[in-house]
């Protein structure tokens, strides 16, 4: 395990550790030579891996019917169920997204629930609606105890009524609607509330109004004394946050940083240069006719009108195309995402919205579309691709002024951006990364 480091730094080697956190969380996505089928990869191969990390048989049972890639757990899972299971510490989760850091903070969760105790015992934060859905989702498989979801959009008299009839044992929310229940009393009480995750920490660091939103309801409503576990893919010296979020009072006890990124897939990078700002579509449909793999393509929030006339062109090349739009309702936006990962869609048109939310392990192509504001972005939308150990592949079609901002971000991440040109040895070369 790594230990906190010391807070009175020299501004130079702060800067240097910075740049060699970004590498450290985006080492897995360097290129390597194209392999045309990869197994889910595994920590460990044993019948009884999970067990083997300090879980009850149940709990493992529970994982290994998730399917047939859960049957063992991933190198973070290894590393970091065993500390939350001995609970002596707060934790920190660093690790790529499609890794596998979610199950490796519900399933200590799952552990601590008495389905027989009518309480709220557990509360995950998550950032965006449409990662809640999925939490929610995976936790109802897991568990036998009840979860109740307060996500951003949500009317919360369902809810409220609910949670006065019968307390939920586990919420999965928004920090603005899990507060608001809370100051409402929807949720009587949260006493009894002794585990906690924060999914995505550092898009709570980044947002004033979700920073204060999750610092009210850490420090007005949930106990002090409770198990905190942190999780992130992508933030600027992640060794230095632990003694960040013991400062903030986000945490209750001493942080302890955990991390394996150990034999996690390649992401194969391209780009592709787009004569003029017209031409973009022309770009995306060539190859997306060539392709012809599921595929998620990320546009700027300025096109958001423009997203149906572009799904409505695509749909003239014979693709099985849907939009996640931030701007439909709910259910239009969850029809969307449903319609995605079971396959009934190959190309999913969408902004950010999805890059921290959106968990299809079908997809084998991300394309952006426009180029993401900051390798930030670039990070969590790559990480659409290439989950639980297969391979993927990102496709940015850019314009020549905006190249430089394209290699600006590989060279933050440490990951090489191949130039490709669209014909058939591209799309050859792209449709295999998911075979």
């Amino acid at each position: 395990m790594l230990s906190v480091a010391s807070r009175a730094l020299p501004d130079a080697i702060a800067a240097m550790r910075c740049t060699l956190a970004w590498l450290a969380c985006a080492a897995a996505y360097a290129p390597q030579r194209r392999r045309r089928a990869v197994a889910p990869l595994c920590a460990q191969q044993s019948d009884d891996a999970w067990e083997q990390l300090g879980l009850q048989p149940t709990t493992a049972q529970a994982a290994r019917q998730l399917g047939p890639e859960f049957q063992s757990p991933t190198p973070v899972q290894a590393s970091a169920i065993p500390s939350i299971v001995q609970d002596e510490s707060d934790a920190l989760i660093h690790a790529r997204t499609g890794s596998g850091k979610t199950l490796a903070y519900l399933l200590p969760l799952v552990e601590r629930i008495d389905s027989s105790r009518q309480a709220t015992q557990a509360c995950v934060v998550l950032p965006t609606r449409e990662l809640g859905l999925q939490v929610a989702k995976v936790l109802r498989r897991l568990t036998k105890g009840t979860v109740m979801s307060l996500l951003d959009g949500s009317s919360l008299k369902r809810q409220r009524t609910w949670a006065w009839a019968e307390p939920p044992h586990i919420v999965v929310g928004n920090p603005t609607p899990l507060r608001r229940m809370a100051d409402e009393a929807g949720l009587k009480s949260l006493d009894a509330c002794a585990y906690v995750v924060v999914d995505e920490v550092d898009s709570f660091l980044d947002d004033d109004e979700r920073r204060d939103a999750l610092h009210r309801l850490l420090n007005d409503h949930l106990p002090r004394k409770r198990s905190t576990v942190f999780a992130t893919a992508s933030v600027d010296a992640p060794q230095r946050l632990p003694g960040d979020l013991l400062r903030r009072r986000w945490a209750t006890r001493p942080v302890q940083y955990l991390s394996s990124e150990r034999g996690m897939p390649s992401i194969q990078h391209s780009l592709v240069l787009c004569p003029k700002p017209e031409a973009r579509l022309a770009v995306l449909r060539q190859f997306l006719k060539g392709v012809k793999t599921a595929t998620v393509v990320f546009f700027d929030e300025k096109r958001l009108s423009l997203l149906p006339k572009i799904a409505a062109a695509l749909r003239k090349d014979d693709l099985r195309v849907d939009v996640l739009n931030s701007e439909d309702d709910l259910e239009s936006r969850s029809s969307a995402f449903e319609a995605f990962v079971s396959g009934d869609v190959d190309v999913l048109l969408t902004t950010d919205l999805a890059a921290r939310g959106l968990d299809a392990p079908r997809t084998s192509l991300v394309v952006n579309f426009d180029v993401p504001r900051t390798a930030t972005d670039y990070l969590h939308r790559a990480g659409r691709t290439a989950r639980l150990g297969r391979n993927g592949a990102v496709l940015t079609i850019c314009e020549e002024n905006e190249r430089f901002v394209v290699e600006r971000f590989g060279n933050k991440l440490g990951v090489g951006i191949d130039e490709v040109e669209a014909g058939s040895e591209a799309y050859a070369r792209l449709a295999g990364v998911g075979e």
